[in-house]
């Protein structure tokens, strides 16, 4: 019995033969309340076109194929470094720049919190983004944790500085006595990837159950 869904029927296999790519329509449809700009958005998926795991894709900013010059894919990549919704790693073979991976953690992570804060909002005008009325981008704190440990290359010095004082306040917290959680310990004591995964894995869980977005103003 044919499935009236197969992408094959939909699209046929002569279009099929050069892959396709799988865009979360959470992305495609709130990208905009984050601040985006729809350069950014289609960086994103073009990024999505070469992560075939859930290892962050890899590929050189050169090769993609977008009309836009370097120096507009780089802008596009800066304005999201700065927005905190995409960091990058870079890692080295031999001494050498060997490739440097775009990591989307912080990307999805706030579109999560921003599908759960839309439960409540009201747009007050028409067009009107979420950022622009109480939703503020924030970093979960497995991402915090790279930042204090230098994993991330390139991080503007707001995420840094805003990072700095994120342990600040937890090691005063710890001073006195309240209780802080695996992550934030080790946003402040240094962690591993293995440890940053679980706190990832936590913290997802708990935003899932989380009833409603605090804002921020």
């Amino acid at each position: 019995m044919n499935n009236q869904y197969r992408l094959e029927l939909r699209f046929g296999d002569d279009i099929l033969q050069e892959g396709f790519t799988a865009v979360p329509n959470i992305l495609r449809n709130h990208y905009t309340d984050l601040g985006m700009n729809d350069g950014q958005f289609c960086l994103v998926v073009h990024l999505l076109t070469h992560q075939w795991t859930k290892e962050p894709a890899f590929p050189r900013l050169r090769n993609l194929p977008m009309s836009v010059t370097l120096d507009t894919r780089r802008e596009y990549l800066r304005g999201m470094r700065n927005a905190g919704l995409m960091f990058t790693h870079r890692l080295y073979k031999n001494g050498h720049l060997d490739r440097q991976e775009y990591h989307l953690d912080s990307l999805w992570w706030n579109l999560r919190r921003l599908v759960k804060f839309k439960e409540t909002w009201r747009r007050p005008k028409p067009r009107m983004r979420a950022i622009d009325d109480g939703f503020e981008i924030a970093l979960p704190e497995w991402v915090w944790a790279r930042i204090c440990r230098k994993f991330y290359h390139d991080v503007p010095s707001i995420w840094q500085e805003r990072a700095a004082e994120h342990a600040r306040e937890i090691i005063a917290a710890q001073k006195r006595g309240e209780p802080i959680s695996k992550a934030q310990r080790w946003a402040v004591v240094g962690s591993t990837i293995q440890e940053e995964e679980q706190a990832q894995a936590e913290e997802l869980e708990e935003l899932v159950t989380l009833g409603t977005i605090p804002v921020y103003v």
